[in-house]
């Protein structure tokens, strides 16, 4: 079951739920919260941050848990956005993905910081943190920090980030196909964002389909 929550302070998993689906939009909202997986359970976490500021820690306290957390960030211009996002690793045969997507807009301000932290004696566990950063303006205020506190040997841990524009080379060819500047960016946009929806069952695809729609509308209308 998807749970689709707007502007709350805190989030409580159950315990006897194996698959916590949790889609989360911030809008003009701060909020700090911490989310504890169940043992032996798999959180799907999709959080939607517009002019906003979270601080938020996914704590894995239990064996054999597993999250995959995606964020879209981006602001109203003159207006920031500020993540902080932190898996805690305390328990033994896990994984963690985070994938960060960022949209900067009109003289967009944003703040983004990820992290894991691995204690000691930790097995067998496994972490993979992406950014991907698309600029659709000239003046942007850009700050990116992944970090990695790993106290235990047997684990693996990875990150990667990049920042960019659209590929000119793809918007001309678009467009001598027929389609208008503003179409081929739209495609290519939603090209980046409709992974972070891929990861919820199919019965909410009429949910998060509205949900991107609006999504896109509200950045290219930002980026004009």
């Amino acid at each position: 079951m998807l749970h689709h929550i707007i502007n709350e302070k805190n989030i409580s998993l159950l315990e006897n739920q194996k698959q916590n689906q949790i889609l989360e939009e911030l809008h003009d909202f701060s909020t700090e919260k911490k989310i504890s997986i169940p043992s032996a359970s798999s959180l799907s976490y999709l959080i939607i941050l517009d002019s906003s500021s979270a601080d938020i820690e996914i704590i894995h306290s239990e064996s054999h848990t597993n999250s995959s957390i995606y964020a879209i960030v981006f602001s109203e211009p003159e207006k920031k956005s500020k993540l902080s996002l932190q898996s805690t690793i305390k328990a033994s045969h896990c994984t963690s993905t985070i994938h960060i997507i960022s949209v900067w807009t009109n003289h967009s301000d944003l703040d983004i910081k990820a992290w894991i932290t691995i204690e000691k004696d930790i097995e067998k566990w496994e972490w993979h943190l992406t950014e991907d950063n698309l600029i659709l303006w000239k003046k942007v205020k850009i700050k990116s920090l992944p970090l990695l506190d790993i106290q235990s040997n047997d684990v693996k841990a990875s990150h990667w980030a990049k920042i960019h524009q659209f590929d000119p080379s793809k918007i001309f060819y678009m467009t001598s196909k027929g389609l208008s500047k503003k179409q081929a960016e739209k495609l290519l946009l939603e090209g980046i964002i409709t992974n972070a929806f891929e990861n919820f069952s199919p019965e909410n695809n009429e949910t998060l389909s509205n949900l991107k729609d609006k999504i896109l509308a509200q950045l290219l209308k930002n980026s004009e």
